[in-house]
């Protein structure tokens, strides 16, 4: 899915879309720290689908 379809993704969804405010860059460094450490445990690839949530909120 592109950036551009972000409200059908949270429209089908419950996830929540947000972006930097373009005046205020510094988020994103921690934006990009927590999708790195997020690759330490799930491939793009991943479907997080066969996991269940309690193993979601033992490795969060």
């Amino acid at each position: 899915m592109e950036l551009a379809q972000h409200k059908r993704l949270t429209g089908d969804t419950t996830v929540q879309v947000y972006f930097c405010d373009p005046q205020s860059p510094w988020p994103r460094g921690t934006d990009e720290r927590t999708n790195r450490l997020r690759r330490e445990y799930f491939l793009k690839s991943t479907d997080l689908s066969r996991d269940s949530q309690a193993d979601l909120n033992a490795i969060a």
